[in-house]
């Protein structure tokens, strides 16, 4: 048992540059959309949205 325990730390070390990055990035990414998100939902978001909008329609 003592062995296992050595051995499941000596192969996550191993592994853990292969597998920590991504999940990372995934992290970050996903809140940068959640934040995102909240504020087109809010009425600030909502006023620059339509503000976008309506210069690409009038363009």
């Amino acid at each position: 048992m003592h062995a296992a325990v050595f051995n499941v730390y000596r192969r996550t070390r191993h592994q853990i540059l292969y597998f920590l990055p991504p999940f990372l990035i995934a992290y970050g990414i996903m809140q940068w959309a959640i934040e995102r998100n909240e504020y087109l939902n809010s009425k600030p978001g909502r006023n620059t949205a339509e503000g976008q909008e309506m210069d690409t329609v009038t363009s």
